[in-house]
This record gives structure tokens, C-alpha cells and sequence, in this order.
């Protein structure tokens, strides 16, 4: 019963952990987005969606049920059943290893690409006390040429992304490690810690730190992070929440960043949808000099709201300008800073036909130096679940770019399907052709490519993808493979 663009909860305890929605839908499983969340979303976490019934029984009310993953028992609203395993023993250990490997290959073998990894996602908790560890990380070198992945030329181009131990009891958060605050995620990255409380639907909270640098391994000194943040939300749902944020980052013992953010999203069962976020610069480079100048830096407002059961419509705004540091901007010239703010509007329109087909257009014009609207870009997708009642998957998009240098449209197509719930297949085809306006030089591009997914087991799985492009005057043969192990 769930349909495309449906609004879907993840639960845990009795809290709402994230909200997710549906992009595209089959008659045995569903792909979403995850739209907000304020922690990860695991396996075992308990789904709960509103989804119409043909009939009312004596539990439905005004033509709706919930759907809880995969179970078809009817409940009261928003009230998870207890998972049907229930952990032993004083910790609970869950995650995922997966063993990667990519190559690329070209007519120069100079330009040739080899890179083996493995990824880590592990989490743990207490089934005693509300304490749990995350840790995501891969371990990855680069090659290029011939040079084996595994020689000491090869780069190293590991990553720990998470690395944390928290406490939250439902009032008090208390995390340590490389986290990115739930509340705050504005903030990115801090090797630190992290407090906040709630009163209430109130939240408040701060953060303080090292800022990772950009290899996002081991932890670095040059500069330190503080912020403070604050939160308002329902403490049953994620229907609404509203968030601020102040923070100062410093370069050594020179401030080097000073900004306050805000973010606000609301979703309702009925199909209404507002996210909104911004950010401002308190000061900037002017002479060699850090002084308090604010002016807005990032700002993304976006509403949709599904009128009918075959129609949905979107409009949001958008707006930027080049993000100056203290340490990096400060050597620049004045005149060679480059401080507009462009923006732009963004208007989408999806329909849903009979036969499983929809329909979507996202259209995004934005301002440019000679007229709005001359800058935009314009995607167009048609989907159809089955296929002539094949079992097949059809998606197509196309799409339409312009900027002041150049002009691309491209259009591609994929098929999908489902053998037994054993196997995905997929294959695809994309070309794109790429125009530069002041010396008519164009370029055709075609990639064609199939994936496959096997599950082995309930908790053992393989992916091999494979992608042939030609275009921009090269040929290159491409192919990834994982082998991953869920426990």
C-alpha cells in the first residue's frame, strides 16, 4: 500500500528517529530518502507509515491503516510493536563490513584507476543504559597507471567519518568522539564533544572541538570549533522542528569564522512538506582585516504539497555567495573577491497516472551577470513500476543545462527487475551532449552500464556494476565489485 513520495517514520523506544520519503515503489519493496533524521536509521528500527485501505474494518479510521515494515497488522497511530527479536545479553552489536574494489581503465594506461577498500559501519549499544558507539569508516588507497593498489606509491585515501560514544536518556545527550551534532548538523565535522538537554519541546545544547581536516583521518589542531545551538521540537514526532545555531571557528588563536544558522522543517500525513535553511556570515575580509559585516552566505527554502492522489506540486528559492575565511581570504585582494549572491527559484510538478506511471519536471532558472533565467537547468523523469505488467521497472530522465560559458542536454533510460527476490538486474543507457558557447566545440558522451545485486543470504550480499563511456575523446571500461556481510 505504500505509494511514491509517501511519508515514512522510523521509530525506536517510542521516539521517532528520522523521516523518510518514497521515491519510487514496487508491489514487494520501496527506495526512500531520508529527509530528516536525528540519529542513524539502522536495521530493526521499527517503520511506520499511513498507507489506504479499500475497506474500513472496525481499527480504521478515515480510510487509513499503518504499515509497519512489512507486517499488515493495524494499529493505533504511531505506536511501534516491540521487535520481534529482542537482543541478549547486556550489549547489541549490529553493522555492515564490505569488502570494494573499482577499476577504471583507458586507451593511456597513465590515466588508468584502481581502488580497493573496505567500509566499516559498525554500531553498538546497551541493552541496559541508554549508552551506544558508532564507528563508519573505510580503508581505501588510489592507484593510478599500472602501479599496483597495494604499493607504497598507492594513496592512501582512508576515512573515518564517525567515531563516537553517546549517552542520551531522552533529556540528557552527552557525545564524544567525531561526531556531527543532530541538532546542529550547520556545524559539519568536530573531534570534540558535545552536551545538550531537553525542556520539554526545547533543546539546548553546545559543542566544542577540533575541526577534521579535509582527509578526515587522524584528528588535527590547526583550528577549534565552538557552538552553541537550540532546538524546538515534539517529542513524539518529527513533524516540525526549528533550529539556530552560533558558532565561532578559529584558525590556531585567530577567529576565523563567525556564523549563525537556522532550520526549519514541517511535514504533515497529509502531504505537505516545508524545509528551510540559512546561513549567515557575521564578519568578513575587507583590508586585510576580520571585521563584523553580516551578510548571508547559504539559503535554501523549499514547500511541496501533494494535492490530489495524482498530482504534487513543489516551489522553493535559493541563494549564495563564495564563503571567505579569514585564513583563506585574507590574502586576497579586494577586488579579486568575488562577493555576489546568485539565486535562483526552483518549481517541480509530478503526476501519478494508472498503470504505476509518473511523471516529474523540476525546472531551475537562476540569476546570472547578462539576465535571470538565462542560467537554469531543467530535469525531466518518467517511470513506470511494471512494466506492461512484466515485472520490469522503466525509468527515463532528461535533462536541460545553460550557463554563460556553455549548454548540455542529455537524455538516459534504465531497466530493472526482480528475479525471485534473489537477484536486482539493472541496465542503462545515458548520453549527454556538452556545448561551449564563444567556440561552438561540442562533445557527445554515451555511457552504458548494468548492475547486479545478489542477495546470498539473509545477511551476505554481492554487487557487481559495470560501465562503458565514450565521449570527451575518451574510452573507458569501468567495473565495481563488493561483497557485503550484515550482522
Amino acid at each position: 500500500g505504500i505509494r511514491d513520495s509517501s511519508i515514512v517514520y522510523v521509530r525506536s523506544n517510542g521516539d521517532t528517529l528520522a523521516v523518510l520519503q518514497v521515491v519510487a515503489a514496487s508491489s514487494k519493496s520501496s527506495a526512500c530518502r531520508i529527509v530528516k533524521s536525528k540519529r542513524d536509521v539502522i536495521i530493526g528500527n521499527v517503520v511506520v507509515a499511513r498507507v489506504p485501505v479499500d475497506k474500513q474494518g472496525p481499527d480504521v479510521t478515515n480510510a487509513t491503516a499503518l504499515s509497519q515494515g512489512q507486517s499488515s497488522m493495524l494499529q493505533s497511530p504511531f505506536v511501534p510493536r516491540k521487535s520481534a527479536v529482542e537482543a541478549s545479553g547486556p550489549f547489541e552489536i549490529r553493522g555492515r563490513v564490505s569488502a570494494q574494489y573499482y577499476v577504471n581503465r583507458y586507451e593511456n594506461v597513465q590515466f588508468n584507476t584502481t581502488q580497493p577498500g573496505v567500509v566499516i559501519n559498525l554500531r553498538a549499544r546497551s541493552t541496559e543504559i541508554p549508552l551506544k558507539f558508532e564507528l563508519y569508516s573505510n580503508l581505501r588507497t588510489l592507484s593510478y597507471g599500472n602501479v599496483s593498489p597495494f604499493s607504497k606509491s598507492a594513496l592512501n585515501q582512508s576515512r573515518i567519518y564517525r567515531l563516537s560514544l553517546e549517552y542520551d536518556d531522552g533529556k540528557n545527550d552527552v557525545a564524544v568522539g567525531r561526531i556531527i551534532p543532530t541538532m546542529a548538523p550547520s556545524i559539519g565535522y568536530i573531534d570534540g564533544a558535545m552536551y545538550s538537554r531537553r525542556f520539554g519541546r526545547v533543546v539546548l545544547g553546545t559543542s566544542l572541538g577540533y575541526q577534521p581536516s579535509y582527509t578526515l583521518r587522524g584528528p588535527s589542531s590547526e583550528y577549534k570549533k565552538v557552538a552553541l545551538f537550540a532546538g524546538l521540537q515534539p517529542s513524539d514526532s518529527l513533524n516540525l522542528m526549528v533550529s539556530t545555531v552560533y558558532a565561532r571557528t578559529y584558525y590556531r588563536s585567530q577567529l576565523d569564522r563567525e556564523a549563525v544558522s537556522a532550520n526549519v522543517s514541517l511535514y504533515t500525513v497529509a502531504g505537505f512538506q516545508v524545509y528551510a535553511y540559512s546561513e549567515v556570515d557575521l564578519r568578513k575580509v575587507k583590508e586585510g582585516a576580520f571585521t563584523l559585516s553580516p551578510s548571508l552566505t547559504s539559503l535554501f527554502a523549499n514547500a511541496s504539497y501533494r494535492l490530489t492522489n495524482f498530482l504534487s506540486l513543489g516551489l522553493g528559492a535559493d541563494a549564495s555567495r563564495p564563503l571567505y575565511t579569514f585564513s583563506a581570504g585574507g590574502a586576497i585582494p579586494d577586488s579579486l573577491r568575488e562577493t555576489r549572491l546568485r539565486s535562483g527559484i526552483n518549481a517541480s510538478i509530478t503526476l501519478y497516472l494508472p498503470g504505476g506511471l509518473t511523471i516529474s519536471d523540476s525546472y531551475s532558472p537562476r540569476t546570472s551577470e547578462s539576465r535571470f533565467a538565462s542560467v537554469y537547468s531543467n530535469y525531466t523523469s518518467i517511470s513506470v513500476a511494471d512494466l506492461l505488467w512484466s515485472g520490469i521497472s522503466f525509468r527515463s530522465n532528461f535533462n536541460l543545462n545553460a550557463n554563460q560559458y556553455s549548454n548540455s542536454n542529455g537524455y538516459g533510460v534504465s531497466l530493472q527487475r526482480n528475479i525471485i527476490d534473489i537477484a536486482d538486474i539493472n541496465v542503462r543507457f545515458q548520453q549527454n551532449t556538452y556545448t561551449l558557447k564563444n567556440y561552438g566545440d561540442k562533445h557527445l558522451s554515451r555511457t552504458v552500464g548494468a548492475d547486479l545485486i545478489i542477495n546470498l543470504t539473509r545477511g551476505l550480499s554481492a554487487m557487481l556494476s559495470y560501465d562503458r563511456l565514450n565521449g570527451y575523446g575518451l574510452t573507458s571500461n569501468s567495473i565495481f565489485g563488493e561483497l557485503s556481510v550484515r550482522f
